[in-house]
């Protein structure tokens, strides 16, 4: 199965459309925007032997590990893209040529131009010691140094998910962790299980628990709950609370509860993400809610009054999408009535 990258993608099309900013008090439509829609370009593609690899090793708990990254050059820098056949996940340092590496329940740096791998966490933190920890084991419970890593616009705060604490009391759910990248601190800010979903001002960040949504300073670790039961795929591109419903998506402005209802061609919402600056929000929208035909929203200020569309080839659905960096999104469809699969990376500058 063929496997090719987008380097750009050309505008086709720009459509006319129309949704509502509501105001909170007189419930009536303020303003209008326009739809502006692109196709994925077969023209546009890269060959996938045109794809270059990088290999780099390191101590993986005092053993020798090496690992392989696949990138594009793109822009005067190295875009590296996913692998999930190596097993593990990469988050994109804002502003930086440099990646969080996820693999084997911790977290690293990885710095693509040097080809280097190095490690982010301690290994001893309070009461808790990582070489310890990888020689427990709890019935049914996987013990986390860390995983599920996030870092902040600035490029300061990483925070990420770990259940440690379980060594101790064997009940815990989990903690939510930061490390800040100046003081080399690490901190437990959150006591439980929780879900990511978007960073807020400075040290501000958002996250899911239980159905609630949690607003939380990383600094003071005081926490406010902003919403209760959220819709599953609602996250945070601040200022915006982007949170799916059927035939619209509300969009809520956190500094001044403004909604903006995005209803024009939005059918089933699948999945949102938010670009690694928090600041532009990719939604996998079908406008038929009962069709397999898929295309991207991408939602940034709408003070610019614009919402854009990404569309499929003809002949293609739309499969899955990622944010490689903030600029960079990977999107991946396929032949409808075979395997066929192709990739390309989006510049959403261009859009």
């Amino acid at each position: 199965m063929k496997k090719r990258a987008l380097i750009a993608a050309s505008v086709l099309l720009v459509a006319a459309g129309s949704c509502k900013s509501v105001d909170p008090v007189t419930d009536k439509a303020t303003k209008e925007f326009s739809v502006q829609s692109i196709q994925l370009n077969s023209s546009n593609r890269v060959a996938e032997e045109s794809l270059k690899v990088k290999s780099a090793m390191f101590d993986l708990n005092g053993v020798k590990e090496q690992l392989s990254f696949s990138y594009v050059q793109h822009d005067g820098k190295n875009v590296v893209l996913p692998n999930s056949s190596e097993g593990y996940a990469l988050t994109a340092i804002p502003g930086t040529a440099q990646y969080i590496l996820e693999y084997n329940h911790s977290v690293y740096s990885l710095n693509i131009e040097e080809g280097s791998i190095d490690k982010l966490l301690l290994d001893q933190v309070d009461q808790y010691n990582l070489n310890e920890l990888s020689q427990k084991t709890i019935e049914d419970i996987p013990l986390v140094w860390a995983e599920r890593p996030h870092i902040d616009p600035s490029g300061e705060w990483l925070i990420y998910y770990s259940n440690r604490n379980v060594v101790q009391n064997e009940g815990g759910s989990g903690q939510l962790w930061t490390k800040h990248l100046t003081s080399q601190k690490e901190t437990v800010v959150y006591e439980g299980a929780y879900e990511f979903i978007g960073w807020g001002r400075d040290h501000e960040v958002y996250i899911r628990d239980q159905g609630n949504l949690v607003k939380i300073d990383l600094v003071s670790a005081e926490e406010t709950t902003i919403q209760e039961n959220a819709a599953l795929e609602t996250i945070v591109a601040y200022p915006y609370l982007i949170a799916p419903q059927i035939g619209k998506i509300e969009v809520i402005h956190l500094e001044n509860d403004k909604i903006v209802e995005i209803e024009k061609g939005v059918g089933r919402v699948e999945k949102i993400l938010a670009d690694p600056r928090g600041k532009l929000a990719a939604v996998k929208n079908y406008p038929d809610p009962g069709s397999f035909d898929a295309n991207i929203l991408i939602i940034g200020d709408l003070s610019q009054n614009q919402v854009r569309v990404i569309q499929p080839e003809e002949g293609f659905i739309i499969q899955d999408f990622s944010w490689v960096d903030s600029v960079n999104l990977l999107v991946t469809q396929i032949k409808k009535g075979s395997n066929e699969q192709q990739a390309y990376l989006v510049d959403v500058n261009l859009l």
